[in-house]
């Protein structure tokens, strides 16, 4: 007579922690690379949103943006305003995602989730693609979208 394990469901027992490995040039390299790709990232940010606003708001007096001579301070100064609803759209999709993912992990089976993982994965990344496209031909021509500026940039924090 065999005796069979049940299937674990829920939590897992952590891996055992790996090795550090000795401080050196490369792992500086490494942290200061996560770190100026971080600000470069929202950096950008800040500027493209700043940019928008600063477009939508000359736009609703029928000035145009460029006659101030607004300075890069100022326009960083717009994008904290106009950031803000993309951050939320990302934060709120990954905690969705994280919520799902938590609550299917323990409901479905080992091969179950593997399945899933291999169906989900790709199509995640096709979606994830699609919305930088749709993204990037927004930031081509913004014309339509003059009356939603927060689209191209929701679009973009939940695609990358």
């Amino acid at each position: 007579m065999s005796t069979r394990r049940p299937l674990r469901r829920g939590l897992r027992a952590p891996a055992p922690p790996e090795p550090e490995s000795a401080a050196g040039p490369g792992h500086a390299l490494k942290l200061v690379g996560t770190v100026l790709a971080n600000t470069t990232l929202l950096t950008a940010l800040l500027y493209y949103f700043g940019l928008v606003s600063t477009q939508t708001y000359f736009g609703y007096f029928r000035v145009h943006y460029t006659l101030l001579g607004q300075t890069p301070d100022e326009i960083f100064g717009r994008g904290v305003d106009g950031v803000l609803l993309p951050l939320t759209a990302a934060a709120g999709a990954a905690l969705l995602f994280l919520v799902l993912t938590r609550f299917l992990k323990i409901r479905l089976g080992e091969a179950s989730w593997a399945r899933l993982l291999r169906i989900c994965s790709p199509v995640a990344g096709v979606l994830g693609l699609a919305l930088l496209a749709g993204t990037t031909a927004i930031a081509l021509d913004p014309e339509p979208f003059r009356d939603r500026p927060g689209v191209p940039g929701v679009g973009f924090a939940i695609g990358s």
